[in-house]
C-alpha cells in the first residue's frame, strides 16, 4: 500500500503540496510576477519612453530641474537590470554593446546629461524588447518537422550556433 504523503522532493521544491490546490493569492501572485518577468523589456521600454515625454513636459512647462530629475530616475531605474545582464555577461567571458551603453548611462548620470543618458537607456531598452520578440515569436513558429540547420561544421562558438540553441 502507497503512503498518502506527497513526495518529499515536490513539497521542498515548490513549497507547497502538489495534491492540494494552491491558495488564490498565490496563484495570483505567481502570475503576476510571472507576467512582469515574461514582459520586462518591453515594460522597461515603455517606462523610458514615458519618462522621456514626462521629463520633456516638466521641462518645458513647470521647472527644469524637475525634468531633470525625472530623466535621472529613469536612467538609475535602467541601470538596475542593465548591470546585473553585464555582469552576467562579463563573468561568463561574454562581454558585448551592454558594457558601453552602462559606461555611457552611468557617464551621463555623473556629467548631469541627464536626457541623452534615458535616451540611451530607451534604445537599449528598446533593442533587447524587439529581440525578445524576435525570439518568442521564432520559438512559436518554428515546426518540430523542421530539418536541423547544418551549422555543426562550425563548432559550438559562434553566434549562429548560439542562435541556434536558443530556439531549441
Amino acid at each position: 500500500m502507497r503512503n498518502s504523503a506527497p513526495e518529499p522532493h515536490a513539497t521542498m521544491l515548490t513549497g507547497h503540496d502538489p495534491k492540494r490546490p494552491a491558495h488564490k493569492s498565490f496563484r495570483w501572485r505567481r502570475s503576476f510576477w510571472t507576467y512582469l518577468q515574461e514582459r520586462r523589456q518591453r515594460l522597461l521600454a515603455l517606462f523610458s519612453l514615458a519618462t522621456i515625454l514626462l521629463g520633456g513636459l516638466l521641462y518645458l512647462l513647470f521647472s527644469p530641474d524637475a525634468g531633470r530629475l525625472v530623466w535621472a530616475g529613469s536612467i538609475a531605474v535602467a541601470l538596475v537590470p542593465l548591470s546585473y545582464s553585464v555582469l552576467r555577461s562579463v563573468l561568463r567571458g561574454d562581454v558585448g554593446v551592454d558594457v558601453i551603453a552602462l559606461v555611457s548611462m552611468g557617464g551621463s548620470l555623473l556629467l548631469g546629461e541627464y536626457l541623452a543618458g534615458a535616451v540611451i537607456a530607451l534604445m537599449l531598452s528598446g533593442g533587447n524588447a524587439l529581440e525578445g520578440a524576435a525570439v518568442r515569436r521564432a520559438r512559436r513558429d518554428r515546426s518540430p518537422g523542421l530539418p536541423q540547420l547544418p551549422f555543426g561544421h562550425l563548432g559550438g562558438t559562434h553566434s549562429l550556433t548560439r542562435g541556434m540553441r536558443l530556439l531549441r
